[in-house]
């Protein structure tokens, strides 16, 4: 039996971090309860002989929504509107799948992807999207604690609660995919400055 799949590997000198493995181990942990065709799948978890930590994930033949967007901007044009509805709408069901997400117990796991941009959003070759890369996740189990004053996640989809470090839910996400979507409809950045702050 053969299978292709993704080998996300943290690099060996962060192994020694407690924190870095910590929130690699968290991500492993609430990837394996998201249960979504518009997700990404984590498969196994593992320890290298090195001692680095690694995630075995389903391999993604395709694209990120932001190289589309770069690759259409360059040849000056626009994604067209009905592929990306389709696109957007597929990461909405993958956000909301993720959102719903339960442990097998059937506990809510309160995930908050915190961050949802174009780089995150995979197109398949068979024309799924796919969310990916909840390692900025926050959830209700998590064992790690983002620290007050510390962001996570592209400034430039962050809501306003996550500048301001107010509590945030499932609503900062879906924020976040909205300038996911003004971006896609017009081909160009709807917050851009020379500092991202």
């Amino acid at each position: 039996f053969q299978k292709l799949v993704a080998v996300k590997r943290m690099l060996p000198h962060l192994a020694d971090d407690e924190k870095f493995a910590a929130m690699f181990l968290d991500e492993a942990r609430l990837a394996a309860n998201i249960s979504s065709p518009h997700v990404v799948s984590t498969l196994d978890l593992g320890r290298s002989e090195d001692g680095a930590l690694y995630l075995v994930m389903e391999l993604i033949i395709g694209v990120t929504l932001s190289s589309l967007l770069r690759n259409a901007a360059k040849d000056g044009q626009q994604i067209p509107v009905g592929v990306a509805v389709e696109i957007l709408s597929q990461a909405a069901q993958g956000l909301h799948d993720a959102h719903e997400a339960r442990t097998p117990a059937g506990t809510p796991l309160g995930i908050v992807h915190r961050d949802v941009s174009p780089q995150n959003v995979l197109i398949g070759a068979d024309g799924r999207s796919r969310i990916t890369d909840f390692g900025v996740a926050r959830a209700m189990l998590r064992r790690t604690d983002t620290t007050t004053g510390e962001l996570k996640g592209k400034l430039a989809y962050f809501s306003p609660e996550q500048v301001t470090d107010s509590q945030i839910d499932r609503r900062s996400d879906v924020f976040a995919l909205g300038i996911v979507a003004w971006e896609t409809f017009t081909g160009r950045r709807l917050f851009k400055a020379e500092n991202p702050l």
